[in-house]
């Protein structure tokens, strides 16, 4: 692969959400994590549901009402879930299941220390960023790999590995591959038959899984890096495949209106309209605007002066649009719940399932 200097650009999309924070010099898992206040425990705790009299009467008098028994409230305890607590500051941060298994955030990212340590094809990952969001409910780091890549035709791409987990169960440990395009810093991501994401769920015996002092586990971090040798690998060739690939405007609005739609029915009814999606009366005006958005993200997006009429230049073009172009939220929300958001959909929400969509819509 060619090593390549990064240039200066939009953001990326861990860029800006609350909490984050970037790191110039090699940092450890544990120095990360005091740098957000990242660094507390998390512990199970019961539930009770509080009918509305009760709640007043703690609320108003500090007590339960005189009739409610010992019997009464053990009635009351939720069996089935727990919450997560941050301990530090005895703050809640999920509700989750009984069997739901917590990993501390130390614990979590142990392995990431064991990938920085671990020689590779240039040199050693680099921790670049951390965060959290909703105070602590869920926390990433970016490592960023010591080589990139470059597709014939383009600016090039940055290498990153992205680790996330949450302690609410919106989503498990998760490592993933995230090439980053550089001339814009949209995050390219593709399923391929080499998978470019590994998951242990929090199950009961999720520490067992995870646990670095045993060798077994230790190996993970060696699939990992034989994952991203695979994934990188087919990754490219797919990108460049796209690139030889020549495209017609009709085949833009095809494939902007294919991505966008969800419903079969005003798929048909826009391909009879040769993609003239203004034209179709069952289309919502806000679902035509997002059709057309995406249009302009491809002919006029950040960086899409590059590979333009092929079918790497819509992938890139549907990427930049999510990255770039789309306003998360209201001009009433606050910057960073607009990041906020931007980083979970792109990441693992619906944002990411489009680019998915239209990656096998264009290998297909």
């Amino acid at each position: 692969m060619e090593q390549i200097i990064s240039k200066t650009g939009p953001r990326k999309v861990w860029d800006g959400v609350p909490g984050f924070r970037s790191f110039d010099e090699p940092v450890s898992v544990r120095e990360a994590l005091e740098a957000i206040q990242g660094d507390f425990l998390v512990e199970k705790q019961s539930l009770m549901r509080m009918p509305d009299r009760v709640m007043s009467s703690l609320l108003t008098y500090g007590h339960v009402p005189s009739d409610v028994t010992l019997s009464d409230l053990s009635r009351m305890m939720v069996k089935s879930h727990q919450a997560t607590v941050n301990m530090r500051d005895d703050e809640t941060l999920g509700v989750v299941g009984k069997d739901y298994g917590v990993v501390q955030n130390a614990q979590a990212f142990e392995f990431i220390d064991f990938l920085c340590n671990t020689d590779v094809e240039g040199g050693k990952p680099i921790i670049e960023a951390c965060g959290q969001i909703n105070n602590g409910a869920t926390i990433y780091f970016s490592a960023k790999m010591p080589t990139n890549f470059r597709i014939n035709g383009d600016s090039g791409i940055e290498d990153y590995v992205l680790f996330h987990t949450s302690h609410d169960a919106t989503c498990a440990v998760t490592v993933a591959l995230t090439p980053i395009r550089m001339i814009c810093q949209n995050c390219l991501s593709g399923a391929l038959k080499s998978r470019n994401k590994m998951t242990v769920r929090h199950s009961k015996n999720v520490m067992d899984r995870i646990d670095l002092t045993r060798s077994s586990n230790r190996d993970i971090v060696l699939q990992l890096l034989g994952l991203r040798e695979r994934y990188t690998k087919e990754f490219v060739q797919s990108l460049d495949y796209l690139r030889m690939q020549r495209v017609s405007h009709e085949d833009v609005l095809e494939f902007a209106t294919r991505v966008i739609l969800d419903e079969a029915r005003q798929v048909e009814q826009a391909r009879q309209n040769r993609w003239n999606v203004q034209t179709v009366d069952t289309i919502a005006e806000q679902t035509k605007r997002r059709i057309w958005d995406l249009e302009n993200s491809i002919e006029s997006g950040v960086g899409q002066g590059e590979n333009r009429g092929t079918k790497l230049w819509l992938y890139n073009g549907l990427t930049t649009y999510y990255a770039n172009d789309v306003f998360w939220g209201t001009s009433k929300d606050l910057p960073e719940v607009r990041a906020t958001r931007k980083f979970k959909s792109i990441v693992r929400g619906a944002a990411n399932d489009k680019v998915q969509k239209g990656f096998e819509l264009l290998m297909g």
